[in-house]
C-alpha cells in the first residue's frame, strides 16, 4: 500500500488574504513548499513550480495522511490544479484532525497531540513560515515542514499500532481511542 504523509507551508497568512473565513480564502495563500514522505522513503519537497508532480504523487497514493488537509492543504493546492483537489482526493485521505474531532468533539492541533502523546513538538511557529520563505530562508521552512511530516507520520503510526493518542481534555491529559 502506497501511503503518503503530507504537509505544506504557505506564502501568505490568512491575515494577508482577508481572514480565515470563508475557508475558500485558503486558496489565496499560495504554496511555498510541500513535504511528502511516501511509506518509508526520504521526504520529497515540492515548490510552486513542482505542483503538478506533487498532485500526481498524491493522486497515485492508496492513502494520504495529513492533519487538517481536507479543509486547508487541499484548498491551498486548488488554484494550481485543473480539478477540485478536496473532492478528488477525499476518498483516499485520512485527516487525523477530523478523525480525532469525531472522538473529542473539538479540533486539536498537531503540536498539542504530539506533545501530549510523545513529549515532543513542532520545531517552530507556523506563523513565521511565510515570512521566512519571503526572506529566502527556504531551508528553514523545509526543515520545519520536514519536522511536521515526520511527527505526523509518527502520530499516525502510533495510533494505528497502539489504537490511541493523548490529548488535553479539560486540563487533563487523556488517552483517546483512534481507529485508523
Amino acid at each position: 500500500m502506497k501511503i503518503c504523509y503530507f504537509d505544506l507551508e504557505t506564502q501568505r497568512l490568512f491575515s494577508e488574504v482577508g481572514g480565515k473565513y470563508p475557508l475558500k480564502n485558503a486558496e489565496k495563500l499560495g504554496l511555498s513548499v510541500a513535504g511528502v514522505i511516501t511509506n518509508d522513503k526520504s521526504i520529497e519537497f515540492f515548490t510552486e513550480k513542482q505542483v503538478e508532480e506533487l498532485l500526481e504523487l498524491l493522486k497515485s497514493a492508496d492513502m494520504i495522511v495529513g492533519h487538517n488537509i481536507l479543509e486547508f492543504d487541499y484548498l491551498v493546492l486548488n488554484p494550481y490544479a485543473g480539478f477540485d483537489v478536496p473532492s478528488t482526493l477525499k476518498a483516499n485521505t485520512l485527516d487525523t484532525m477530523l478523525e480525532i474531532e469525531k472522538v473529542v468533539q473539538r479540533r486539536l492541533g498537531l503540536d498539542a497531540l504530539v506533545k501530549n502523546t510523545f513529549g515532543i513538538g513542532k520545531t517552530g511557529n507556523p506563523l513565521d513560515m511565510p515570512r521566512l520563505w519571503k526572506e529566502g530562508k527556504h531551508d528553514e521552512v523545509k526543515d520545519y515542514c520536514r519536522n511536521d511530516v515526520e511527527i505526523l507520520k509518527k502520530l499516525y503510526l502510533h495510533g494505528k499500532t497502539q489504537g490511541w493518542v493523548k490529548c488535553d481534555i479539560n486540563w487533563k491529559i487523556k488517552q483517546i481511542p483512534v481507529k485508523w
